[in-house]
C-alpha cells in the first residue's frame, strides 16, 4: 500500500488548479493536468510549474502518467440553470467521456469530479442516470452529495455537486461528505482595504433606482443572503423584481427569481409582501451585475461569462458602490495570496468563475485519505 505522500494525480479541465491546490494542502503529487483555455494554462505554469496539454479529445491515454486520483471539474455550462440546459446535447456535456476513457484504461484507485446543481435534475435525472451507468460500467461505486462554499469558510454562496468514485466497495461504504465548519466568513471580511478607482461604479443610471423617487424605493439593498455566482447571464436574466404582490407567474427563469429573508424563493409563486431585492437597472437589462448585495453576507457565485459586474455582483461597500477586485475573487474560491494574477481583469474574472472552491475540495480529498 502507498504511503499518502506517494500518491499521484491528475487534473483535468484544470482551469487555474483549484485541484491542483487541495491535492498540495493534502500532500498529493499533481503530475499531469489538462486545459483547453490558452490563457488558464498560462497562469496554471505560472503558479505550479506545470505545463497543462491542451485539448483533452486529443491526447492518447498511453501518454497520461499513471495515477491515483483523477480531479475534473468537468464543463458546466450543458447542464447550467442560466445555459441552454441542452445537456448531452450540447458537445461541452460529453466531455465526461473523456473521463471515463482514461478511467477505463488507466483503472484510476478514485476520482473526484466537480458540477453545477442542476446535473441532477436535468432531463427529470437522465442525465446523471447516464453518468452513473457509465462509470458503474467501469467499475466503480458512486457517492455524490451537493455542498456549499459557504458552509466551508468561504465568503460565497457557492453550491457544487461533488461525485466521488472508488474501485474498492469496502473504501465506498467507509467514506463520508465533510461537514459544515461551525464558522462562516461573509464578504467584508475579505475585502481589499485599497481599491483602484476603475473597480467603483460611476453609471449615473444606475444610481437613479437608488433615489429616493425612485419606483422601488421600498425595497431594501441589503438582502438576507446573495445570490450564488453563475456562469452564464444575457437574456437569462429578466430582472423583473416587484414590490408586491400583484403581477406574478409561474417561471423557472433565473432572472425571474426572488430572494426572501429565508434565502432563495426558486420562483415568483411565493407572493412575499416584502422581497429583500433591489433592482437598479430597468433600463440597463437588469442582469445580475446589476443589482447591489451588502459586504455584510455572503457573495453571489463568481460567475465565467458576462461583463466585470455580472461576473462579480455589485456590493455596496463603505457608502460606494463597486465590482470585486480579481483579488477578492481568489480570495474567494480558496486561492491562497501567494497565487499570481498575471493576466487581465476580464480573464482573472472568467478563470475564477470557473474555478472550483479549494477549502471544499481539499476537505474532499482529506476524507478519501482518511478511507485510503
Amino acid at each position: 500500500m502507498k504511503a499518502i505522500s506517494e500518491l499521484k494525480a491528475i487534473d483535468l479541465f484544470c482551469g487555474i488548479g483549484g485541484f491542483h491546490l487541495a491535492c498540495k494542502e493534502n500532500n498529493i503529487d499533481v503530475v499531469w493536468a489538462s486545459e483547453i483555455d490558452k490563457f488558464a494554462r498560462t497562469q496554471y505554469e505560472l503558479n505550479y510549474g506545470l505545463i497543462p496539454q491542451g485539448d483533452i479529445t486529443k491526447i492518447n491515454v498511453e501518454d497520461i502518467p499513471e495515477h491515483d486520483l483523477l480531479c475534473a471539474g468537468f464543463p458546466c455550462q450543458a447542464f447550467s440553470n442560466a445555459g441552454k440546459k441542452m445537456g448531452l446535447e450540447d458537445t461541452r456535456g460529453t466531455l465526461f467521456y473523456e473521463i471515463a476513457r482514461i478511467l477505463d484504461h488507466h483503472k484510476t484507485p478514485y476520482f473526484l469530479l466537480e458540477n453545477v446543481p442542476n446535473l441532477l435534475s436535468i432531463n427529470n435525472g437522465e442525465i446523471i442516470k447516464v453518468i452513473q451507468d457509465v462509470f458503474q460500467d467501469l467499475g466503480y461505486y458512486l457517492k455524490i452529495k451537493i455542498l456549499n462554499a459557504a458552509d466551508f469558510g468561504l465568503g460565497q454562496l457557492r453550491k457544487r455537486v461533488f461525485i466521488v468514485g472508488f474501485r474498492d466497495k469496502e473504501k465506498y461504504f467507509n467514506f463520508s461528505f465533510p461537514t459544515a465548519y461551525d464558522y462562516r466568513v461573509v464578504l467584508k471580511d475579505i475585502l481589499e482595504e485599497e481599491v483602484d478607482e476603475k473597480y467603483f461604479i460611476k453609471n449615473e443610471k444606475i444610481f437613479r433606482y437608488l433615489e429616493k423617487d425612485n419606483p422601488f424605493k421600498m425595497v431594501k439593498i441589503d438582502p438576507e443572503l446573495a445570490c450564488s455566482l453563475i456562469a452564464r447571464q444575457y437574456d437569462c436574466w429578466d430582472g423583473n423584481y416587484i414590490t408586491d404582490q400583484k403581477g406574478f407567474k409561474n417561471t423557472s427563469r433565473q432572472g425571474e427569481r426572488v430572494w426572501g429573508e429565508d434565502g432563495l424563493f426558486p420562483t415568483l409563486t411565493q407572493n412575499p409582501e416584502f422581497v429583500q431585492v433591489n433592482r437598479v437597472a430597468e433600463a440597463l437589462g437588469g442582469i445580475q451585475g446589476y443589482r447591489v448585495y451588502s459586504q455584510d453576507n455572503q457573495s453571489i457565485a463568481l460567475c465565467a461569462n458576462g461583463g466585470g459586474m455580472a461576473r462579480t455582483g455589485l456590493y455596496s461597500v463603505k457608502d460606494r458602490i463597486r465590482k470585486l477586485t480579481p483579488r477578492e475573487c481568489a480570495r474567494l474560491q480558496g486561492f491562497p495570496e501567494s497565487y499570481k494574477i498575471e493576466c487581465s481583469d476580464s480573464q482573472s474574472y472568467k478563470q475564477f468563475g470557473n474555478a472550483v472552491p479549494v477549502p471544499v475540495v481539499s476537505a474532499i480529498i482529506k476524507n478519501i485519505l482518511k478511507v485510503i
